[in-house]
Formats: C-alpha cells, structure tokens, sequence
C-alpha cells in the first residue's frame, strides 16, 4: 500500500468474492475517510466488476495499515453524498488525478470499521 510524503495512506486493499466463481480476490482502491467511515467510488459506475460483486455478496475484508477488517459494504447513489465524497477524493487525490480515473460518478461503497479494543 502507498503513502503520499505526510504518511496518508493513499490506498487500501480490498478482498471479495467473484460472482461468476466464487473465488475470493483482492483489489487496491483509492478511498477518503471520514472517522470510522470509509469510502470507495467505481471508476465505471455501476459497471465497475468489483462493485458489482458487492452487489452480489457485500460481505468484503478491508487491510488498511496492516489491519484486516471483515465488514459489510453498502452501496449508494445518494447525489449529495456521492458529491461531497468526490470532493474529498478531489482534496486527497488532485482534482486532474480524479478527473483521469473517475469517468462515471454514479455511485459509491460505504463501509464502517469498527471500533479497535485492546
């Protein structure tokens, strides 16, 4: 996984199950956080083939900073927020870098981690 020169990771690693196979298989994904909250958005929309995995079984992991997280995906197309999300990844990631890969905004994943006890 990357991090940009302050120590922001830059990606996250995101494991599912294929819907044609049922094979799991990992993918790494920009995503924005805000608190607990995590957010992907599909390049293609709708039409980006992860998404619609989760469409099929939202049950994902997500490894963020070595961590494993088994969590629930949920799926969005909530204009609003979809909006002040691509504007975060706009802040994150450079308005020409988001422009580049973000062809279709339609919709979006949400995830919430949980809370770490130790």
């Amino acid at each position: 996984m990357t991090t940009d020169s302050t120590g922001t990771q830059m990606e996250a690693k995101m494991s599912l199950i294929q819907r044609s196979t049922g094979k799991i298989y990992t993918i790494l994904l920009w995503f924005v956080q805000q608190g607990r909250r995590m957010f992907f958005v599909p390049s293609y929309g709708s039409n980006t083939m992860w998404y619609k995995n989760i469409l099929t079984n939202p049950n994902i992991t997500i490894d963020l900073n070595g961590k494993k997280y088994k969590i629930k995906a949920h799926v969005s197309n909530d204009k609003r927020i979809l909006k002040m999300i691509m504007d975060m990844f706009e802040s994150k990631y450079g308005s020409n870098e988001v422009e580049r890969w973000y062809w279709k905004r339609e919709v979006l994943v949400e995830i919430a981690l949980p809370e770490e006890v130790g």
